[in-house]
């Protein structure tokens, strides 16, 4: 069974979007958990919820996304568990990519490589662009070929259960 799980907080006009790229990939018997803090987007899940059996509303105390992602591991279900973001819109066919190399029960992580939509032509839409290819895809394609540990992209990123139990609250 697969967990998804996507954090927010205070992305309303977001997190609908970014659940249903997911819904549209999901196995039959997966599960998505919404874990935000905030009642605006806690409707947007709530509201999926009531048309969507597989997603599930967590609230979280809003202590920031380490205490988010707890919550969110103590109510998930699934022996892979899928992290994500409310402002995150995962590309078609991304999940059965992400989730492919778990048939080899050597593998205990993969990671996406996030991709900005940002224009490039704007100061956030730089930053964007510069931080999901030089912060994230290149330090992690340079630990990885010289057979260091892996990083893996909060925006993206799948492994199995029995690896975290507990992320650390000063982790971020």
């Amino acid at each position: 069974m697969i967990s998804v799980i996507v954090t927010a907080f205070g992305e309303s006009s977001t997190m609908g979007r970014a659940i249903a790229a997911f819904l549209s990939q999901m196995p039959p018997d997966a599960e998505l958990l919404g874990v935000c803090p905030d009642p605006e987007t806690a409707a947007v899940v709530e509201d999926y919820s009531h048309r969507f059996p597989a997603v599930r509303y967590v609230e979280d105390s809003g202590r920031g996304k380490p205490a988010a992602l707890n919550v969110a591991l103590q109510a998930a279900r699934g022996d892979v568990v899928v992290l994500s973001d409310g402002d995150v819109w995962v590309a078609n066919h991304a999940l059965g990519a992400l989730l492919a190399p778990f048939d080899d029960p050597r593998v205990g992580a993969v990671s996406g490589r996030p991709v900005s939509v940002s224009p490039r032509d704007t100061v956030l839409g730089y930053w964007s662009h510069l931080l999901t290819h030089a912060g994230a895809h290149a330090t992690r394609q340079a630990r990885d070929d010289s057979g260091d540990f892996l990083v893996c992209s909060g925006y993206l990123f799948a492994f199995r259960r029995g690896l975290i139990d507990l992320v650390p609250e000063d982790a971020l």
